[in-house]
C-alpha cells in the first residue's frame, strides 16, 4: 500500500508539473498572440493613417478624423482652421454652426481695431472654445453683455480644444499678439491642465510639441519658447526619464496606435495603482481626473512637482509677454466636476475601487491654493470659481453629466459669464486704467498714420508712468520714423535707464547711432549681443557698423560668425526660420510691409527648401501691388513643393 501511495504521490507531482507546463505554454501563447495582434494592428494603422503628429510647417493639409475645424500647426501642434464653418449638434440634440474666422478664433470676423475699443482675448482649451455648444451659449460670448457699462469691449474666443498652458503661451506668442488685445484672460481648468503641461497630448491624431528634458533641462520641441535669453530653464525633476518619447520612434507609435496595447497598459496601470496605493501611476494619457487626486492629497513630488513647475513657468512667461505688449494678464480658474460635485467624486472612487478613507486627508482646494499663492506673488489679478460652483444649486447641472465628459453645460457657462463679467467690470485691472489706454491709443494711432495724435497719447502715458519703459520706447520709435534722431536717442537711453535688459532697445540704439555718425554704436550693438548672443539679426547690424567705419578686420570676423550661423544644425536653423516667419507675420499684421518682406527673406536664407516663406513673401508683394514679384515668389514656393496648394491658389488670383 505504501508503494501504491508513493506511486500516487509521484504521479500527482507529475500531473502538477504537467499542469504548470500547460499553463505556462498557454500564457506564452496568449502573450505571443497579444504581441502579434498589437504589432499587426498598430502597424496597419500606421501604414493606413500615417505617423502620429506627422505635421508640417504650413498647417495647410486637411486635418484627420473629420476634425474639420482643426489643422496641423508646427509651433502649437494644432490650431483652429481659418474660415471653418461646420454644422454640429449640441448635447441636447440641437443643430448649430461652429464658425472660425479668418484669423483663427471661434466667432465672427474681427473688425480693424480702433482706439476706443478694449479687446479681451480669452485663452483656454475646450472649456473656452466650447465647440460642443452654440456660440451664444458660451461664456466668452455672454461676457460682452456683462461688460456693457465699460468702454466698448470686444471679447475674442481664442480657446483651442486640447491645449495645455504652454500651448496657450505659444499660441499667444504667434497668433494672439497680432490681434493687439488690451487684456488677456487665461482660463485654467483644474481637471486636466496640470497634466496637459507635462506629457504628450493629442487632438485626434495631432501631437503637441511637448517639453522634453535635454539633458536635465526642459526644452521645447521645435519651438524653444523656454529658451529666451535671461529666462530660467527648469531642472528635470524626473530621474532622467523623458517626459515625451519622440513620435518618430516606431515602437512608441505602435503603442499609441494599438487599441489593444493601450487597453492592456491601462489595465496594468490600474492594478499597479491599487497594489501600491498610488493613484499617480495610472495611465496619464487617458485618465484625466485620476491624476488630480494626488493634488487633492497635497502631494508635491514627482509628477506633481513637474506639473506645478511647468505650469507656473508657462504662466510667468505669458505674463512677461503680455506686459511687454502693454496689455494686462488675468486668470480665471475653472473647477473640475470632481472638486465641486461630491456625488461625482464618490462615483469616480467607486469606479476605481478605492475608499475615500484610504486616501487620507483630502483638500479639494489645494491645487487652487497653489495657483492662488503664485498669482498673489506675481500680482496677477485672478478669480477662482471654486466657491461659486461648489455653493450653486444643483451643481451637477453645471456640467454635461449626460455625456459624461465633465465639460460645462449651458448653465455652467452662464455662471462663468456672470462671475467673470463682474470680476472684469469691478476689478482693478490695468486695461481700464488711463495709462495703458493712452499707450494702446498711441500705438494704434501710429499704425493708422496719425502721428500727431500718437505722439500726444504716448507723451501723456510717459508723464503718468515715468517708470514704465514701453510708452517711452514706442515714442522713440515714432521719433525715429520722423527722423527726429536726437529726440529718439534721448528716449532710448531713458528706456535703458529704466530697463537695462531690453536687448531690442540696445539694438535700436545701435542702429540709430550708426545713422548719426557711429559714435557709441559698437557699444550698443555689443550690449545687445551680450544679452542675446543667439539672436542672429544683431550680427548684420554690427557688421554694417564695422563696414561703415572701414574696420576690415572686425568686419571679416563678423562675416565668419554669420557664416557659421547659416551652417548651424537643422534644429537651430528651424528655430531661426520660425522666428523670422513670426516676425514677418507680426510686421504684416501692422502694415509694415517692408519689414515683413525683409523678415521673410531672412527666413528663406535659413531654409530655402521651405515653401512657406516664399508664399508669405508673395502675399506681401501682392498686398503692395507688386504682382510680378508676387508671381515669382509663388512660383518659387511651387518649385520647392509642387503640392503646396495655397501658392497655386494665389497664382490664380493674379492678373495674367
Amino acid at each position: 500500500m505504501e508503494r501504491r501511495k508513493g506511486w500516487q504521490c509521484g504521479d500527482d507531482k507529475k500531473d502538477r508539473t504537467n499542469m504548470m507546463r500547460i499553463l505556462l505554454h498557454g500564457l506564452l501563447v496568449l502573450c505571443s498572440v497579444a504581441v502579434v495582434l498589437t504589432i499587426s494592428e498598430g502597424g496597419l494603422r500606421l501604414l493606413v493613417e500615417g505617423p502620429i503628429g506627422a505635421g508640417d510647417a504650413t498647417g495647410d493639409d486637411e486635418p484627420d478624423r473629420g476634425e474639420k475645424w482643426i489643422r496641423r500647426e508646427q509651433r502649437t501642434g494644432w490650431a483652429p482652421l481659418e474660415g471653418a464653418n461646420v454644422e454640429r449638434r449640441s448635447p441636447d440634440g440641437a443643430l448649430f454652426r461652429m464658425r472660425v474666422n479668418s484669423t483663427g478664433q471661434r466667432g465672427l470676423e474681427l473688425d480693424k481695431a480702433t482706439p476706443d475699443e478694449r479687446r479681451v482675448l480669452f485663452l483656454g482649451d475646450s472649456f473656452t472654445m466650447s465647440s460642443y455648444l452654440a456660440e451664444e451659449s458660451t461664456f466668452v460670448h455672454a461676457v460682452e453683455d456683462r461688460l456693457a457699462g465699460a468702454p466698448e469691449v470686444v471679447p475674442i474666443n481664442a480657446g483651442v480644444d486640447g491645449y495645455g498652458t504652454y500651448q496657450q503661451l505659444a499660441y499667444y506668442r504667434y497668433y494672439g499678439r497680432p490681434l493687439k488685445p488690451d487684456l488677456v484672460v487665461l482660463c485654467f481648468f483644474m481637471g486636466n491642465d496640470w497634466r496637459d503641461n507635462m506629457i504628450s497630448t493629442r487632438q485626434g491624431r495631432l501631437l503637441n510639441p511637448v517639453l522634453i528634458p535635454n539633458p536635465k533641462q526642459f526644452w521645447r520641441h521645435e519651438d524653444p519658447t523656454f529658451r529666451d535669453a535671461g529666462e530660467r530653464l527648469l531642472p528635470d525633476p524626473l530621474s532622467g526619464g523623458a517626459i515625451f518619447r519622440p513620435s518618430s520612434a516606431w515602437a512608441s507609435q505602435l503603442m499609441h496606435e494599438s487599441l489593444l496595447a493601450r487597453l492592456l497598459a491601462s489595465r496594468y496601470a490600474r492594478m499597479r495603482a491599487k497594489w501600491t496605493g498610488d493613484l499617480a501611476v495610472l495611465d496619464l494619457d487617458h485618465r484625466y481626473y485620476y491624476y488630480t487626486i494626488g493634488f487633492y492629497q497635497g502631494r508635491d513630488d514627482g509628477y506633481f512637482a513637474t506639473a506645478r513647475d511647468l505650469t507656473l513657468e508657462s504662466i510667468e512667461q505669458l505674463r512677461r509677454l503680455v506686459v511687454a505688449d502693454g496689455a494686462e494678464l488675468a486668470l480665471v480658474v475653472l473647477p473640475s466636476q470632481n472638486q465641486v460635485d461630491r456625488r461625482e467624486w464618490l462615483r469616480m472612487l467607486q469606479e476605481l475601487g478605492v475608499d475615500e478613507v484610504d486616501l487620507g486627508p483630502i483638500d479639494m482646494e489645494y491645487p487652487n491654493k497653489v495657483l492662488g499663492e503664485f498669482f498673489r506673488q506675481q500680482r496677477i489679478p485672478y478669480i477662482d470659481l471654486y466657491r461659486a460652483f461648489a455653493t450653486a444649486d444643483n451643481v451637477e447641472d453645471l456640467y454635461l453629466t449626460v455625456i459624461g465628459d465633465g465639460h460645462l453645460s449651458a448653465r455652467g457657462h452662464a455662471l462663468v459669464a456672470r462671475e467673470v463679467g463682474a470680476f472684469l467690470q469691478d476689478g482693478p485691472l490695468k486695461y481700464r486704467s488711463p495709462v495703458v489706454g493712452l499707450y494702446r491709443t498711441g500705438l494704434r494711432a501710429a499704425e493708422l498714420g496719425h502721428q500727431a495724435a500718437a505722439e500726444n497719447s504716448l507723451k501723456e502715458a510717459c508723464a503718468l508712468r515715468p517708470d514704465w519703459s514701453a510708452p517711452a520706447d514706442a515714442l522713440a520709435d515714432l521719433y525715429l520714423q520722423q527722423r527726429r534722431w536726437q529726440e529718439a536717442q534721448v528716449l532710448y537711453r531713458q528706456v535703458l535707464d529704466i530697463a537695462p535688459q531690453r536687448k531690442q532697445t540696445w539694438a535700436k540704439l545701435g542702429a540709430l547711432l550708426d545713422t548719426m555718425g557711429g559714435q557709441g554704436a559698437e557699444v550698443a550693438w555689443q550690449r545687445a549681443l551680450e544679452l542675446h548672443p543667439e539672436w542672429w539679426p544683431y550680427y548684420p547690424g554690427l557688421l554694417a557698423h564695422y563696414e561703415g567705419l572701414r574696420q576690415t578686420d572686425k568686419a571679416a570676423q563678423m562675416r565668419e560668425q554669420i557664416a557659421l550661423l547659416h551652417e548651424a544644425p537643422l534644429p537651430i536653423k528651424r528655430f531661426w526660420w520660425n522666428e523670422h516667419i513670426s516676425q514677418g507675420t507680426l510686421a504684416g499684421a501692422g502694415g509694415r510691409w517692408a519689414e515683413s518682406a525683409r523678415e521673410f527673406k531672412r527666413a528663406i536664407d535659413f531654409l530655402p527648401g521651405e515653401p512657406v516663406a516664399y508664399y508669405n513673401l508673395g502675399r506681401v508683394y501682392q498686398q503692395t501691388k507688386q504682382e510680378q514679384l508676387a508671381k515669382v515668389a509663388y512660383e518659387k514656393a511651387l518649385a520647392v513643393d509642387a503640392s503646396f496648394t495655397p501658392a497655386r491658389q494665389k497664382l490664380k488670383t493674379l492678373r495674367p
